[in-house]
């Protein structure tokens, strides 16, 4: 298999749209989603309210307030429900996006599942949201600016491995993370060094801005 190196020099003038898959790219296939329940009847300090999903966004600290390093958490529920979703996101991973963002490339979260906080942190870096969808492959055709060619997608899902044959046969980038389900190593073209949630998303962008600027 090639390095991301090799194949992303090979193809990086062709991409426009870089599309990634949220659960197990942005975070960790061991940690995945967390569920909490808020044992207080009052809604903490902090949250705000969208579209009757209250989120909030925390930095993770250390047992002696120290904030962690490359960590954000995200926080969501419904208004009155003492049950809230936990996302943990990785900040390198959103730096890359925005200077990604910022060369002209455009960066989708695309997500089977339907999550307040992955919203949140895409509109934050200035990214696209396609969320609760179940058929990917088909709702991309779908979709005007879609050429499988000009795209590069990362997922680790068994699931997304038809798409990610697809959009490598059709010329495009298709790359798993090194702990990725065995369907999607063997569909992809490469494999980043980074484990979902620390780091995929940041060194395919490094790689691709490094390509940027050497032409």
């Amino acid at each position: 298999m090639k390095s991301i190196q090799e194949v992303i020099a090979a193809k990086a003038a062709r991409i426009t749209h870089l599309l990634t898959d949220v659960d197990g790219v942005h975070t960790s296939r061991e940690a995945g989603v967390s569920i909490c329940e808020l044992l207080s009847e009052n809604i903490p300090y902090g949250f705000t309210e969208v579209n009757g999903d209250i989120i909030r966004p925390l930095i993770p600290c250390d047992v002696f307030g120290v904030p962690e390093k490359d960590g954000l958490v995200y926080i969501s529920g419904k208004a009155g429900n003492p049950v809230f979703e936990v996302y943990r996101f990785y900040t390198p991973d959103g730096q890359g996006i925005i200077d990604l963002i910022s060369h002209r490339i455009a960066v989708w979260f695309i997500s089977g599942r339907n999550s307040p906080c992955v919203r949140v942190r895409a509109d934050a870096l200035g990214a696209q949201a396609a969320l609760g969808i179940t058929e990917k492959h088909s709702w991309l055709n779908q979709q005007e600016w879609f050429n499988p060619g000009s795209t590069l997608f990362v997922s680790d899902n068994a699931s997304d491995a038809p798409l990610l044959k697809a959009i490598r046969e059709a010329g495009g980038i298709a790359i798993a993370p090194a702990d990725a389900q065995p369907e999607a190593l063997a569909a992809a073209e490469c494999i980043t060094h980074a484990s979902g949630g620390r780091g995929v998303i940041a060194e395919i962008a490094k790689v691709m801005l490094s390509e940027q600027k050497a032409r």
